[in-house]
């Protein structure tokens, strides 16, 4: 019996001493198993191993826990905690750490001339139960600054120039870069380590603008490479400093059309030099509204503007070489021209060559007097037998409106030709209709009709309709005997096969070579435009007035 209350007392130690540890340890946190460490690596922009950097460690509340700086080489052992570590260059790890879940956070030092590829700053947890270190990954890279200096000839700053910088051979981890240069010229880079290329662009222009020729002096091509090394670089060679220099390729001409005041009862009037880039005139005016046109040698536009309320237009920015400048032509206008004075008829041959329309060598001048003369109708009368002009045969025309304007029947000049002028002080005119006919004559055959219809136009006043020729071919001719006897030879006169155009005799041929213009072939031979024009109507008829190398020309 005495047993039962020992074992009583036993039991009841035994439950006090349960519960006295079962309340102690419910007044703190039990350890959780595994590791509280970090591990990480420091590398470059190329992605090697960086050594000596400094990488800070804290907690959430931000409290610094410890400091480490990447393995410069690999060491054993490096924490002292008699394992072996093994860390290779650029590796760090942080051991040791409160054996406490958490927020951390890990910093790597700021370095100038540096900046982070990735975050510089890397926030992470460390949980419960955490069986591995947690790995983490700096990577940085080395920044140089580069100003690209951009001028012209006079060293004064380009604004809006595109300069692109791009890796070249072996920096493979570099990415391109566009910058703009500012008012002042300049254009910063902050490029890594290795070789880069540089181009230029000029800026955009609008789609009506011209664009601005420019040719590159500093390099000559335009484009240079530049090797940053990988280093550290003093305070006094930074930036880094390149150069583009080109030269605008300026051209620029001033066209000036000058109306003619007619000659007064004392004299004809009185034409002064211009003054500066006014163009003040005795006698004359400025003409505004005129369409001016600037060809190249292809014959393709270069510019084409109109005259100004000074009756000026100007064409700048042109590539240096040769143009061709024409005017427009305008019913009821006539071309004067005066060998004392700078003045040439519908267009003139243009060198452009480098200024900046300040020279008086650089102004071109077209002037044109008001034709007072009404419309009027013209034409051709010729011989099928070799294409000449048949002269003191009557050509008559008659009305075909009621009431209409009936004008004299005409006779053809020695070069076939007829024209009927009309008064422009006639409301009967604009848009009259008219048939005219060709007077038929006895040993004459007609290859064309005898008779043709026309109607004048509205608008402008001045304006001269030109009719088809009229063709005969004289009794006891015969078509195949003609062909007999010119096959295989060229006819000497202009207006072959169809019997088209003016009867213009040619004086000899000129096979077109290369880089020839119908006008360039008349100044060899002293002819006027429109005399080569009238020569060679299917060249006239050619809206673009081309000529091809081979072709034969028609010299009157």
């Amino acid at each position: 019996l005495w047993l039962l209350p020992a074992f009583a007392l036993v039991m009841l130690l035994l439950a006090y001493v349960v519960f006295a540890y079962s309340s102690a340890e419910a007044q703190t946190v039990p350890v959780p198993p595994g590791d509280y460490c970090v591990e990480g690596i420091v590398i470059n922009w190329e992605e090697r191993p960086l050594a000596g950097w400094a990488i800070t460690l804290r907690n959430e509340s931000g409290t610094v826990l410890s400091t480490t700086v990447s393995a410069s080489k690999p060491t054993d052992d490096e924490n002292g905690d008699g394992e072996d570590d093994e860390l290779r260059k650029g590796e760090f790890e942080f051991q040791n750490l409160p054996k406490m879940p958490d927020i951390y956070t890990a910093t790597i030092e700021s370095r100038e001339g540096w900046e982070g590829v990735t975050p510089t700053t890397i926030t992470f947890p460390i949980n419960v139960g955490e069986d591995d270190c947690v790995r983490i990954r700096f990577k940085m890279r080395r920044i140089i600054p580069v100003e690209v200096i951009k001028f012209d000839r006079n060293h004064v700053g380009l604004e809006d120039w595109k300069i692109v910088a791009t890796p070249g051979p072996g920096n493979l981890f570099a990415t391109e870069q566009k910058e703009t240069t500012n008012v002042t010229g300049t254009a910063l880079f902050t490029l890594t380590p290795g070789s880069w290329i540089f181009t230029e662009y000029p800026p955009k222009t609008d789609w009506d603008e011209p664009r601005e020729a420019w040719m590159p002096v500093v390099p000559p091509s335009g484009r240079q490479e530049l090797k940053i090394e990988d280093r550290d670089y003093l305070t006094a060679e930074l930036p880094i400093q390149i150069v583009f220099k080109n030269e605008l390729v300026v051209g620029c001409i001033v066209v000036q059309k000058i109306g003619i005041i007619p000659a007064t009862t004392n004299g004809t009037a009185e034409l002064v030099s211009p003054i500066g880039n006014t163009n003040i005139y005795t006698g004359t005016y400025g003409v505004p509204g005129w369409t001016m046109t600037l060809y190249r040698k292809d014959g393709s536009i270069a510019r084409q503007g109109v005259t100004d309320a000074t009756g000026q237009v100007m064409f700048d920015n042109l590539p240096l070489g040769p143009y061709t400048l024409k005017e427009e032509n305008r019913a009821g206008w006539a071309e004067r021209v005066d060998a004392s004075t700078p003045f040439e008829v519908r267009e003139q041959d243009v060198v452009v060559s480098g200024n900046n329309c300040t020279d008086p060598a650089d102004f071109y001048y077209f002037r044109n007097e008001q034709d007072e003369s009404g419309f009027c109708i013209e034409g051709y009368k010729i011989d099928a037998n070799e294409g000449y002009g048949l002269p003191d045969w009557e050509i008559k025309i008659k009305p075909l409106d009621a009431g209409g304007f009936d004008p004299e029947d005409v006779r053809t000049d020695g070069r076939g030709y007829y024209r009927f002028d009309f008064p422009r002080d006639d409301y009967r005119i604009p848009g009259a209709k008219y048939e005219v006919c060709e007077d038929e004559e006895d040993g004459w055959l007609p290859h064309t009709d005898t008779c043709q219809t026309v109607r004048l136009p509205e608008w402008p006043m001045g304006e001269c309709v030109q009719l088809k020729d009229f063709v005969n071919q004289q009794v006891g001719h015969s078509e195949r005997e003609k062909m007999e006897k010119d096959k295989g030879k060229g006819g000497m006169w202009m207006g072959g096969g169809d019997m088209g155009g003016k009867p213009v005799a040619c004086s000899s041929y000129h096979v077109v070579e290369g880089g020839e213009g119908l006008y360039d072939i008349g100044r060899m031979y002293k002819k006027s435009p429109q005399q080569m024009l009238d020569a060679n109507p299917d060249v006239k008829n050619n809206k673009n007035q081309w000529v091809f190398v081979g072709q034969k020309i028609c010299i009157p």
